[in-house]
């Protein structure tokens, strides 16, 4: 008799079994549920047009043997201290293959009203709070490595503010990761923000110990409350690691959401961000830079959804690509029927510093409204000759005049980060990237 060979998906469905039985009815069903449909769905291939270029089947199928990441801090004997940003005064989660890590976080003096904890001990402990969002937008999305994450998540974030409460400090969430090529971690972010409260989070991630790469799925959700905000600046460096990280925004009356996804040092990334604007007057900004080189491979995908009048949004994702690298820019902007008086832009701007490098830009825009003011616009080229001529000719050499025309092109991303700290980190760490 021939054994029929495991398909990619089944081997994970078999390891993740047995993980699905948790105390928690709603999240026991949710889980299993959501392990039927990835096995249904499978894998994306390039045939789908989302995918058309970010061949996920080479990545993840001849993964022979995968496995679970899970808690571990062997390699952190020195702690965590190393990985905060320099002068940041900050709120601390950290969070190891995606569990949360309650014996490292530090929110002493967090605001009466403000829960931040384990999703867990969500589930065990504030199971009317967590319910009515965990997985609520996200669920069984066409991207099945949502329903994936859903299925093998066994712990995660999870922050809820009450209403009018004001978060003095920004929350640094600090994601550590140790194992190898053929292990997978599921870090999920659940964010609750109330009625006129507000939140800024700085989101990093690290690899440690004897990590040589590893298989991330991760996604954040968040429910924006009528007049909330929320910054979510996310600085993605996975070094060998492969990564999806998808968030999902749903945004309330006169609520604002600002994001910043920063991306280096990264072998393959899939960023998808689904942000829906559900009442008037809601606004949301994406913003994102990524710099990529060798055979690097970073797909940035986003949806913003305008349902109702007066609503605005911007975008903004610029790339900076070297050697035999690739990167992608989808950028959707719905406007649905009633969405009258909308306002929303998107930009594309990318630089290729090398004959090999490719990059595939593709803006799109669906208009159902007709009092609308709506634009798109995507540029790829090479430094600016002019420009570095200028610079070379008042004595500046070569090289440094291209890292400060780089340097120059990356700030109007990174100008766009409100918390100083966090933006004078990232600018050095990027400045440090740069090719020379």
């Amino acid at each position: 008799m021939i054994m029929e060979e495991l398909t990619f998906e089944n081997k994970l469905a078999d390891l993740l079994k047995f993980d699905l039985e948790v105390e928690n009815e709603y999240l026991r069903e949710l889980r299993r549920e959501s392990l039927k449909f990835f096995v249904a769905k499978g894998l994306p291939t390039r045939k789908e047009e989302e995918w058309k270029y970010s061949d996920t089947r080479r990545t993840f199928k001849y993964i022979a043997n995968p496995k679970t990441a899970h808690y571990t801090e062997n390699g952190l004997e020195n702690g965590v201290s190393k990985y905060a940003v320099p002068g940041l005064d900050c709120y601390t989660v950290v969070l190891i293959n995606g569990v949360y890590a309650a014996s490292h976080a530090n929110l002493s003096g967090l605001p009466k009203g403000a829960l931040i904890c384990g999703l867990d001990e969500a589930f065990r402990d504030y199971s009317g709070h967590i319910e009515d969002y965990y997985a609520r937008q996200s669920s069984h999305a066409e991207n099945a490595f949502t329903d994936l994450n859903t299925a093998a998540a066994t712990s995660g974030l999870f922050v809820y503010l009450e209403n009018g409460v004001k978060v003095d400090k920004p929350l640094h969430i600090v994601q550590l990761f140790n194992g190898n090529k053929e292990s997978f971690a599921y870090p999920r972010n659940l964010f609750v923000v109330g009625d006129k409260s507000s939140l800024a989070v700085v989101e990093t991630q690290h690899h440690f110990g004897a990590s040589d790469g590893i298989n991330i799925i991760a996604i954040s959700e968040i429910t924006l409350m009528d007049e909330a905000s929320m910054q979510y600046y996310l600085l993605e460096e996975s070094e060998n690691s492969s990564l999806v990280q998808a968030t999902y925004a749903d945004i309330g009356r006169n609520a604002h959401f600002d994001t910043n996804t920063i991306t280096i040092n990264s072998a393959w990334v899939r960023n998808d961000l689904e942000i829906c604007l559900n009442d008037e007057h809601s606004e949301a900004h994406l913003n994102g830079l990524f710099l990529a080189t060798g055979e690097q491979h970073i797909d940035n995908h986003t949806m913003v959804d305008h349902r109702l009048p007066h609503c605005n949004s911007n975008q903004l994702y610029k790339g900076v690509l070297n050697g035999k690298s690739s990167g992608v820019f989808n950028g959707k902007i719905f406007v649905q029927r009633d969405a009258q008086k909308t306002n929303a832009y998107q930009s594309s701007k990318n630089i290729l510093l090398s004959e090999d490098a490719v990059m595939n830009t593709k803006p799109q825009l669906e208009i159902f409204a007709d009092d609308v003011k709506c634009s798109h616009g995507t540029t790829t080229g090479q430094l600016d000759e002019e420009a570095l001529f200028y610079l070379r000719a008042r004595g500046i050499g070569e090289h440094q005049a291209r890292v400060l025309l780089l340097t120059a092109y990356a700030q109007e991303v990174l100008e766009k980060i409100q918390i100083d700290a966090f933006r004078t980190y990232l600018t050095k760490k990027i400045e440090h990237q740069l090719p020379r």
